[in-house]
């Protein structure tokens, strides 16, 4: 019993009894951060956005529905000047959806993607593709009834996905 009291008496004196206080002060300052980051992430989509605003690029795919400022300014920064592209196979290439031509003897790999290219880009357009199909219920539009399509044929939403993503660029 002696023993006891003394442990607690030292935790106390050692701790402060405030239940909340390093923790609280903790996630107040990682709020704060989190406040900070975002505002520095919307300066530097503003600082894009005046950048590229006389891109043809930039409204050609703000034209599309579903696909807002934002998403236009990430698929510009990632993919970078499209007319350096000759065909949209290059482009499948560079981002790495195209499908590798893996044949052994009998065995054919027709079910992955490459994944050589940018996965930002991957990530970016799989993104688009998915705001797109969300966007074709107030707003129809070709790449979410493709997604559809494709969805219904091969029972898989990331083929689905994928073969939108291609149609996409």
């Amino acid at each position: 019993q002696m023993l006891t009291d003394k442990l607690i008496n030292f935790a106390k004196e050692s701790y402060s009894c405030d239940r909340f206080g390093v923790q609280k002060y903790q996630v107040i300052k990682l709020a704060e951060n989190l406040i900070d980051l975002n505002n520095e992430k919307n300066n530097i989509i503003n600082k894009m956005a005046e950048l590229a605003k006389d891109l043809p690029e930039l409204q050609i795919l703000q034209s599309i529905p579903g696909i807002g400022l934002r998403t236009a300014l990430l698929i510009i920064a990632e993919i970078g000047d499209f007319k350096r592209f000759s065909s949209s196979n290059q482009i499948n290439a560079f981002v790495g959806i195209d499908l590798p031509r893996v044949e052994s003897g009998d065995k054919r790999n027709l079910d992955s993607i490459s994944k050589q290219g940018t996965s930002i880009g991957r990530k970016v357009l799989y993104q688009a593709v998915k705001c797109m199909v969300s966007a074709s219920k107030f707003n129809p539009n070709h790449i979410a009834d493709y997604y559809q399509t494709k969805k219904v044929a091969c029972s898989s939403t990331k083929k689905a996905t994928i073969a939108s993503m291609h149609r996409l660029i």
